[in-house]
C-alpha cells in the first residue's frame, strides 16, 4: 500500500523488497528462487506455479508467452526465453531470448531465437559430404562437421551445416529433404540445390550449407527457398540442368521450369512450371549442347536421345528425337553419357558392357548441317567416361582390374606423332628391344602394364628400312608378349586390332527441292557400280550382298609397284575412285566397307552409276 503522508519515499526497490519478503514468508519459495533484476523480479521453482497481477499496467507478469513484444521488458534474466504471440495464428509466433550485456542479468536486448526444444541440426552422417584438395596436393573427403585437421603445421576447418536458429516448425521448418531421400545436388543463382521426392530445395544464396530462414517474423529475399513441382503423374525431381531463363527439372514422365517473373529469385517470387511430358531414364543425366538441352528415354524397347530447344518461361520448348534414324540400334539400359560441346560430340554407354555409341554434330547459326552415328568397341567393359578439353577419358575393367583409357578427339603433340604414321590400334603405343629366338623363330617381350585386354594385338613397323610397314599379329603368352619372326632389332608399334565398318544406305536418287534434298524411292533404279574416292589408304575390304544371291567380299590392299615410295609404309593419298561392279537393284543391294588393319581407310565421298527410270508416276 503507498502511505497518504508526504514523508515517506516509496521506490520499485522497496515495492520488490516487500513482494520478495511476502512470498518468501509463504513458505512456497526460498530465497535462492528469487532474483531482484531492475525493476522487476525473477522468479523460479521445479513445479508448475501460477502468477498474476490485479492491474497489469503497473504490474506486468512475463512467464513463458506475451502478447506483443511491447510487454517485453527492457532488463531480464540472461539467457531468458519468451515466445511472442501476436495473435491467434501460429504463422506469426516467434520466440525470442534476451542477451544481457556481457552475458550478465540486467541490461541487455531481445533477440529472436529457435523454440525450446525443436530440433535445430542435421544428422551428419546422413547428410552431403564434402571433398577437399587439401594444401599438399592431396585429396580429402569428409562430413561438414566444423572438424579440424593439421597438414605441415597449418590447422584447417571443415566447413559445417548451419543449425535453425530461429522459430519453431511451424514459421522456419525443416527442409523437406529431412527424412528422405537425395537424388541430386545442383547449383543454381548462387544457391546449393538438392532435390528430394518432388521437392527441390535451395540454401541461402552464396551460403551454401545454410538451409534456414534468418527471421521467423518476415519473409527476406535470401531466405531459402523449398518448393515442390506437382503434377498428374507422380513429380519425383531426379536431375536438373541450367537455362537462361531457369532451371529446367526431370521427372521419369516430365520436364518442369523453375524460375521467377521478378528481378529478384526469392521464395515469395520463385515458381515451377510444367514444360514437357517426355521421359527421362532418371539413371543418366541431362547435358548442354551450348544452347539446347539433351536427355536420354528408356521407355520403350530402346533407348531415345532427346533435343530440347526454344525452352522459354511461358510456352512449350521444341523436341525432336534425334536417335531415330538409329532407334533399333541403341540399347534400352544407356546409363553413362559424356559430351563436349566445343567438339560438338557425345558418347553413351552402357555400365559393363564394351560398346561407345556416339553421335558427331556440326550446327552453324541458324540450323544443324550436318549429324552423324556411330559406335565404337573398346578392349575391356566400360565403368565409366566423361569428356575433358580435347579428350575423352573411359575407365575399363579387364581381369577385375581397372584402367584409365585417354582418347584425343583432337591431336596433340604425343597423338599427332603418333598419327604421322598413319597407324590406327587401339591403345597404341612404341616399343623396342623384344628378344629373339632362332629355335622358335618367335620374339618375346614382357607385357606392358595395361594391356589386359584379350583381344588381338597387333604389332607394325615404322622404322625406317626395308622392314617399313611390316605387319604382324601378337600373341599373348602368360606375362610374354609373342611375335613371329625376328623383331629384336627393330622400333615399332603395337596395339589392338578392331574393325572400322561403313555399311550405306540404300542408293536413291536425290534433287534439291528448297533446302532439303528429296529421295526418288518409287523410281526403277539399277545400280551398275559404286565408286569410291578415299584419303589416306592402306587396305580395305568390301561386301556387297544381293537378294537372292551369296556375298561378294574383295580385299583391295594397295601394294602394286610405283605406287607408293621406297622405303616409305604402303600408304596411298591420290584420290583415286576405286569401283565395286553391283549390277543390281538398288533395293536388292546392301554394301559395307571395313578395314581391319593399322592402315587407314578414309572414306571422302561416293559416286554411283546406273540406271534410272521414274516410271512417268504422277502425283495428284
Amino acid at each position: 500500500p503507498t502511505p497518504f503522508d508526504t514523508e515517506t519515499t516509496i521506490t520499485a526497490e522497496s515495492i520488490l523488497g516487500d513482494i520478495r519478503t511476502a512470498l518468501i514468508a509463504g513458505g512456497s519459495f526460498s530465497n535462492s528462487d528469487i532474483t531482484t533484476i531492475g525493476t522487476g523480479l525473477h522468479i523460479k521453482r521445479t513445479s508448475i506455479f501460477n502468477a498474476s497481477t490485479p492491474v497489469g499496467e503497473l504490474l506486468n507478469v512475463v512467464a513463458g508467452k506475451v502478447q506483443d513484444v511491447g510487454d517485453l521488458p527492457s532488463q531480464c534474466k540472461h539467457g531468458m526465453v519468451v515466445e511472442v504471440v501476436n495473435s491467434e495464428a501460429e504463422e506469426d509466433n516467434h520466440f525470442v531470448k534476451f542477451f544481457g550485456n556481457n552475458d550478465k542479468d540486467g541490461e541487455g536486448t531481445w533477440e529472436e531465437c529457435a523454440k525450446p526444444g525443436r530440433k535445430i541440426r542435421f544428422d551428419r552422417s546422413t547428410m552431403p559430404v564434402v571433398l577437399i584438395r587439401t594444401a599438399d596436393g592431396n585429396f580429402r573427403i569428409a562430413e561438414l562437421d566444423g572438424a579440424s585437421y593439421t597438414i605441415s603445421g597449418d590447422t584447417y576447418y571443415h566447413p559445417q551445416w548451419d543449425d535453425a536458429l530461429v522459430g519453431d516448425d511451424v514459421t522456419n521448418p525443416e527442409p523437406s529433404f529431412v527424412g528422405g531421400k537425395i537424388n541430386k545436388m545442383l547449383f543454381f543463382r548462387n544457391r546449393f540445390s538438392i532435390l528430394s521426392d518432388e521437392y527441390i530445395v535451395m540454401s541461402r544464396p552464396g551460403d551454401f550449407t545454410n538451409f534456414f530462414a534468418k527471421s521467423a517474423i518476415q519473409f527476406v529475399a535470401s531466405d531459402p527457398i523449398d518448393i515442390a513441382a506437382s503434377s498428374e503423374y507422380p513429380a519425383i525431381l531426379y536431375d536438373g540442368i541450367q537455362t537462361n531463363t531457369g532451371l529446367v527439372l526431370f521427372s521419369k514422365n516430365q520436364q518442369f521450369m523453375l524460375t521467377t517473373d521478378s528481378d529478384v529469385f526469392s521464395p515469395q517470387t520463385a515458381k515451377i512450371n510444367a514444360l514437357s511430358t517426355y521421359n527421362f531414364n532418371f539413371a543418366t543425366n541431362p547435358i548442354s549442347l551450348g544452347t539446347t538441352i539433351g536427355f536420354l528415354d528408356n521407355a520403350g524397347k530402346f533407348s531415345r536421345f532427346f533435343e530440347m530447344a526454344n525452352v522459354q518461361r511461358e510456352g512449350e520448348p521444341e523436341l525432336i528425337e534425334q536417335s531415330a534414324v538409329v532407334n533399333r540400334l541403341f540399347e534400352k539400359d544407356l546409363k553413362l553419357i559424356s559430351n563436349s560441346r566445343e567438339n560438338d560430340i557425345i558418347f553413351f554407354s552402357e555400365e559393363g558392357a564394351s560398346t561407345l555409341y556416339g553421335y558427331k554434330y556440326f550446327d552453324n547459326i541458324r540450323e544443324r548441317k550436318l549429324a552423324s552415328w556411330f559406335k565404337w568397341t573398346l578392349t575391356g567393359t566400360i565403368q565409366y567416361h566423361c569428356m575433358q578439353d580435347d579428350f575423352l577419358y573411359v575407365v575399363v575393367r579387364n581381369n577385375n582390374k581397372d584402367q584409365l583409357l585417354k582418347y584425343a578427339i583432337k591431336m596433340d603433340s604425343n597423338t599427332f606423332s603418333l598419327a604421322e604414321n598413319r597407324v590406327h590400334l587401339d591403345h597404341l603405343m612404341s616399343t623396342s628391344g623384344w628378344t629373339y629366338n632362332a629355335t622358335t623363330g618367335k620374339s618375346t617381350k614382357a607385357k606392358p602394364t595395361g594391356l589386359e585386354s584379350s583381344n588381338q594385338l597387333a604389332a607394325y613397323d615404322v622404322d625406317s628400312g626395308t622392314n617399313l610397314g611390316r605387319f604382324g599379329l601378337i600373341t599373348v603368352n602368360g606375362s610374354n608378349l609373342e611375335l613371329d619372326g625376328d623383331w629384336s632389332s627393330e622400333t615399332f608399334l603395337i596395339g589392338y586390332q578392331f574393325t572400322m565398318e561403313v555399311e550405306l544406305p540404300t542408293i536413291y536418287v536425290t534433287r534439291l527441292e528448297g533446302e532439303a534434298y528429296k529421295a526418288d524411292s518409287r523410281a526403277n533404279t539399277v545400280i551398275h557400280r559404286a565408286n569410291f574416292a578415299f584419303g589416306p589408304i592402306g587396305l580395305y575390304e568390301t561386301t556387297l550382298s544381293r537378294v537372292g544371291r551369296s556375298d561378294f567380299t574383295k580385299l583391295f590392299e594397295i601394294t602394286p609397284a610405283n605406287e607408293y615410295v621406297a622405303n616409305t609404309s604402303s600408304i596411298l593419298n591420290d584420290n583415286k575412285l576405286y569401283s565395286i561392279p553391283i549390277y543390281d537393284r538398288n533395293t536388292n543391294v546392301n554394301l559395307s566397307v571395313k578395314s581391319t588393319h593399322p592402315t587407314p581407310a578414309t572414306i571422302l565421298y561416293m559416286t554411283w552409276e546406273g540406271i534410272y527410270n521414274n516410271n512417268f508416276y504422277t502425283r495428284v
